[in-house]
């Protein structure tokens, strides 16, 4: 059930400096020779070589030992013969190559600890006897596996299927009925933890639809918007309000508490108009200690989706929750509501929160202006490229380990597609180098509809790993995407960092008939440390529980 692939880039910074900013000991150190015993009148024979350093682990070459030096000649003493020349200490043995671990795939890279250097020979004694034999030097400590080793753990996951109904395609986690247990939330249903039966509905009696149809929950997300504790529900329909989402098209329902939670929740509009791009976050914009709606605000509309006035900005609830909320604008000029692509993360540095989307990227000032860097974020020709690119959730974070953020993206949302940009230079001249993690062609391992992604320590080893897969059915049948109707795969692509900078992400598939939506959740939601996945759409609903 696990099919790998390994997509490789480069970066700029040493293996040492991976270590330091993650808190990884990669860099082993050798140890020193021991010093010989007392002189005699002969020489003392040499000290016994320092054994070379533990083996790293997938690494580098350890370097040799450093050759003993000779001992000196010891005068002859009145009965004895002169004593021999100490012999020089051998050098110390290079480390081996570290092999391949017993499960999983390439590991995280470390250099391997460097070979004990020779203990020096032993100085001649007083009488013509030997001296004693110097110690042997310390062995280097043994380097983390290098690039091309095996990965730190074996990572498997096992399905449990909660629905096969097409009731919405966002999901997300919360404790909505304050037992101390994640519930798990798709759309109108919660699932009550920690075994997730049904818990209950947030609207009466929830309609399901066909794969050719869409639901009025594209999106879902969690949080406590009323300021009482309990976790709320924020909820995102069509973009453009169409297929009876209706405008506005984006709605918050306040949790009643326990003992109402058997009843409809109180349901209060967002905003006015409609809350577009088909991948608004609830994330944190503005730096504080709260998320914000991230999105396209489409304030005045017409028909098939049109936006004369689209801009980016956020909303969030101010002193009445129940009222609507206060849009701060970023800026832009969108004419439609169904724009792909969207996220917000630290690009520059400098602490505060950036925005991206598909055609560039929002800089935050420190006065909270915002200026415009352009920049596709696609990978190769632009020949024949569909009107509709652009990927979903986009993310801020150091891909390579060399102290600057990236941008990892899909690069279509309705095709193929999905690479991590590599960062170089400051301030208005920073730029970035697309690295492919998977093709914008269909081939073998590859899936196309990449329309939620999310960024998570999969495996532990304390590297942000990426999250996709498909969305089955993005489009109907009627306006069919590339590779409608292949299998609906979900996958994890490992990080890895090498030496010099080097990146790489290996394809671990998680399951092959669920897929994605338009939203999901990666947490640990049975409480064992691992991260688990849950998901809804089209296919249905799934919690991928990671073993």
């Amino acid at each position: 059930m696990r099919a790998m692939r390994t997509f490789q880039g480069r970066g700029a910074a040493g293996a040492c400096l991976l270590a330091a900013a993650f808190g990884w000991a990669g860099c082993s150190d050798s140890g020193g020779g021991g010093t010989g015993g007392t002189s005699g009148g002969a020489a003392g024979i040499a000290g016994t070589t320092g054994s070379a350093g533990t083996t790293g682990s997938a690494g580098t070459t350890g370097s040799a030992g450093t050759t003993g030096s000779a001992g000196t000649t010891g005068s002859a003493g009145t009965t004895g013969s002169a004593g021999t020349t100490g012999s020089a200490g051998t050098t110390g043995s290079a480390g081996t190559t570290g092999a391949a671990g017993t499960s999983g795939t390439a590991g995280r890279g470390g250099t391997t600890g460097a070979a004990g250097t020779t203990g020096t020979a032993g100085r001649g004694g007083t009488t013509s006897s030997a001296g004693t034999t110097g110690s042997a030097g310390r062995g280097g400590t043994t380097g983390s596996a290098g690039t091309g080793g095996a990965a730190t753990t074996a990572v498997t996951f096992t399905t449990r299927t909660l629905s096969t109904q097409h009731y919405a395609e966002g999901a997300d986690v919360g404790d909505i009925n304050g037992d101390g247990a994640l519930d798990l939330v798709a759309g109108p249903n919660w699932y009550a933890g920690p075994n997730f039966a049904l818990g209950g509905t947030v609207i009466a009696n929830p309609p399901t639809f066909t794969m050719n149809e869409y639901s009025k929950f594209f999106l879902t997300f969690v949080d406590d918007v009323s300021g009482d504790g309990r976790p709320d529900l924020i909820t995102v329909g069509d973009a453009g309000g169409a297929n009876a989402t209706g405008n506005p098209n984006a709605y918050w329902y306040q949790n009643p508490g326990p003992a109402g939670l058997g009843q409809p929740w109180p349901r209060y509009p967002i905003i006015s108009g409609l809350v577009a791009n088909e991948s608004p976050g609830w994330v944190n914009v503005a730096g504080d200690a709260k998320k914000e709606l991230l999105f396209i605000w489409c304030e005045t509309t017409s028909a098939n989706g049109a936006c004369p006035s689209g801009r980016i900005g956020y909303a969030r609830p101010g002193t009445d929750p129940t009222a609507a909320w206060t849009f701060t604008p970023i800026g832009g000029s969108f004419s439609t509501a169904w724009v792909h692509g969207l996220g917000a993360g630290d690009i520059d540095g400098d602490g505060l929160p950036d925005v991206m989307e598909r055609t560039g990227w929002w800089q935050q000032g420190a006065t909270g202006t915002w200026t415009r860097r352009a920049f596709e974020f696609w990978m190769g020709s632009t020949t024949g490229r569909a009107s509709n690119w652009g990927g979903s959730q986009m993310y801020a974070y150091d891909v390579n380990g060399d102290g600057n953020p990236d941008v990892v993206s899909a690069l279509s949302a309705h095709g193929y597609g999905l690479a991590w940009y590599e960062r170089a230079g400051t301030g208005a001249a920073i730029t970035f180098t697309a690295r492919q993690i998977l093709p914008t062609a269909a081939g073998t391992g590859n899936f196309s509809q990449l329309h939620a992604t999310q960024v998570a320590d999969v495996n532990g080893d304390g590297l942000p790993d990426v999250i996709t897969g498909k969305r089955y059915y993005a489009h109907p049948a009627s306006n069919a995407d590339p590779g409608t109707t292949d299998p609906a795969v979900i996958s994890w692509f490992e990080l890895q960092r090498g030496t010099g900078g080097a990146a790489s992400f290996v394809q671990h598939v998680i399951h092959s008939d669920s897929g994605v939506g338009c939203n999901f959740a990666a947490r640990d939601v049975t409480g064992d440390g691992k991260v688990d996945i849950f998901t809804t759409n089209k296919h249905g609903t799934y919690l991928h529980v990671q073993q």
